[in-house]
C-alpha cells in the first residue's frame, strides 16, 4: 500500500516548502480591495489639501497634519489604486479568454496563460491543426497540447521538464512533488495535438491494476493519458476556473498514466492540493488510484 512516505525521493530532488497559489476569483478580489483603499488614500489625501488651503470644516487644520496626510493619504492612495488596476487587467486578460464555458483550451489560451505564470509564452508549432468538429463529450474537457513552444523568446520542446519550469518550478506552487524517476525517463518526452480528456477518473476504475484499467479504457475507444495529458489538464483548468480536478478533497484521487517506470510501477498525477500536484510511480492498487480516459485527434 502506498504511504506519502513511500515516495519516491532520489538525490536532485527540490523540496522548498511550496507558495499557494490563488486563484483567478480571489486575486481579482484582492485587485479590487487595492483599488479601495487606493481611493481611501486618495480622499484621505484630498481632506489634506484641503486642511493645507485651509478650506471648508477642515480649515482649522495644523499645517503639519495636512501635509502628513497629503504625502501618506495621497502617495498611498496613488500606489495602491496603481496597483489594483494594473492587476486587474492583467488578471482579466488570462480569466477573460474564451474557453466555451470551461470545455475547450485552444492554442490561443496558451499566450494568456504564459501571462499567469509570468513568461511569454508562444506556440510555434506550424501549421496548428483545426479542432474536432463534433461536439466536446459531456464529462470531458478539449485541449490543444502544443509540440513546440517559445518561453520568454527561447525555443523548446514541451514537455513535463520544460513545463515545470514555465509554471514557477518545484517552489512555485502549482507542484507539491514529482519523482527523479518520473522526470529522469518521461520529462523531455511531447504528447501534442487534441485531446479530449475525462474531468475526474472513471469511479469504477478505482482499486483495479493497471491492465485492468488500461483494457477498461481501451474498450471505450480511448487511451490512458500520458503524463503530460494528465498535467496539463488539471494546471489549465485550475488557471482558468479555480478548480483542482484530480484533488484532495474529500478524498484525493490520482490518476494512471500510459508511462510505467519498472515494470509494475506506473507513473500516477494526482492529489492536486493547496500544495500542488503530485507525480510519482505506484505499484499497488488503490482506492485513490483510478484511470481517466483520453481520445486523441
Amino acid at each position: 500500500m502506498y504511504s506519502p512516505a513511500s515516495k519516491e525521493r532520489s538525490e536532485g530532488t527540490e523540496f522548498n516548502t511550496p507558495i499557494r497559489t490563488l486563484s483567478p476569483e480571489l486575486k481579482t478580489y484582492g485587485f479590487i480591495i487595492a483599488i479601495i483603499v487606493g481611493m481611501g488614500g486618495l480622499a484621505v489625501g484630498g481632506a489634506g489639501v484641503a486642511g493645507y488651503f485651509r478650506v471648508g470644516v477642515l480649515s482649522n487644520m495644523a499645517q503639519i497634519d495636512a501635509i502628513i496626510m497629503m504625502a501618506v493619504g495621497g502617495g498611498a492612495g496613488v500606489i495602491f489604486l496603481m496597483v489594483g488596476i494594473a492587476g486587474t487587467m492583467k488578471n482579466r486578460q488570462v480569466s477573460s479568454v474564451d474557453t466555451q464555458g470551461g470545455l475547450v483550451y485552444g492554442p490561443g489560451v496558451w499566450p494568456a496563460l504564459g501571462k499567469k505564470w509570468g513568461c511569454k509564452l508562444k506556440i510555434l508549432d506550424k501549421p496548428i491543426p483545426d479542432p474536432p468538429e463534433e461536439d466536446v463529450v459531456e464529462g470531458r474537457v478539449r485541449i490543444y497540447i502544443p509540440k513546440r513552444v517559445s518561453v520568454n523568446g527561447k525555443a523548446q520542446d514541451f514537455t513535463l521538464n520544460n513545463l515545470i519550469k514555465m509554471a514557477g518550478g518545484m517552489t512555485g506552487g502549482l507542484f507539491e512533488y514529482c519523482a527523479d524517476s518520473s522526470r529522469e525517463h518521461f520529462g523531455n518526452s511531447t504528447a501534442s495535438g487534441w485531446i479530449e480528456i475525462d474531468r475526474g477518473v472513471i469511479p469504477e476504475s478505482l482499486s483495479k491494476d493497471y491492465t485492468a484499467q488500461k483494457e477498461m479504457v481501451e474498450g471505450m475507444g480511448c487511451h490512458m493519458p500520458s503524463i503530460l495529458e494528465a498535467v496539463v489538464l488539471n494546471l489549465m483548468v485550475f488557471a482558468f476556473t479555480g478548480e483542482r480536478l484530480y484533488g484532495k478533497e474529500p478524498v484525493a484521487v490520482y490518476t494512471r498514466c500510459s508511462e510505467v517506470v519498472w515494470a509494475g510501477y506506473p507513473v500516477v498525477v494526482g492529489g492536486f492540493g493547496p500544495k500542488g500536484l503530485s507525480i510519482y510511480a505506484a505499484s499497488s492498487s488503490s482506492t485513490s488510484h483510478g484511470v481517466a480516459a483520453v481520445k486523441r485527434f
